[in-house]
């Protein structure tokens, strides 16, 4: 049976997956979308899955070729910067009708597959033994999960209590900056 995880590296992990950054962003958008966490139970899953396949895949494949390969890590994130900036720009144009959700389940997925925190589980966090990855890579996704709805229910949280005194594009639209600005300050650390 491989070896927990050790308790600094787990709460080094869950501090990382409740730290604000695009995902989040993204589920707090939806939140206050959607308006009930329940209503984000599927976005959460997509967000699981997605550090699931992005960390196990990167510990796993690409860990040894970004060692070797500095520039191709630089591609990485730029295609990632250029993912957010994609989601960023869809949050800010809003829903195409009144009343509809503009983040759904792939942008989830997709957005946690590019997110940086899967590099820094991967190439920081995650253990060299192969087998104490899955044990690892299980233990992100189902904290990823809890951390998920949370941010999804601050959302939630933020659009009811506040919805009265922000414009109706408020939140969206602030989403849709953090997004830019994770996307831009990861373009910037790939170019510079």
């Amino acid at each position: 049976m491989p070896p927990p995880l050790p308790l600094p590296s787990f709460v080094a992990a869950a501090a990382l997956l409740a730290a604000p950054g695009p995902t989040n962003a993204l589920l707090a958008s939806a939140g206050a979308q959607r308006g009930h966490w329940r209503r984000l139970l599927g976005l959460a899953v997509c967000t699981a899955l997605g550090y699931l396949a992005s960390v196990a895949l990167l510990a796993r494949y690409a860990s040894p070729i970004l060692a070797d390969f500095p520039w191709a890590a630089s591609g990485v994130r730029v295609l990632c910067a250029a993912w957010l900036l994609c989601c960023a720009r869809r949050l800010w144009r809003g829903p195409a009708r009144p009343g509809a959700a503009s983040i759904g389940p792939a942008q989830a997925l997709m957005t946690t597959l590019v997110n940086p925190k899967a590099l820094v589980f991967a190439l920081s966090l995650a253990p060299a033994e192969p087998e104490a990855l899955l044990p690892f890579v299980a233990g992100i996704a189902s904290t990823a999960l809890l951390t998920s709805l949370a941010w999804g229910a601050l959302g939630c949280w933020i659009a009811r209590e506040l919805a009265d005194h922000l414009p109706s594009r408020a939140l969206d639209r602030a989403g849709a900056g953090v997004l830019a600005a994770f996307a831009s300050a990861m373009a910037a650390s790939a170019l510079g």
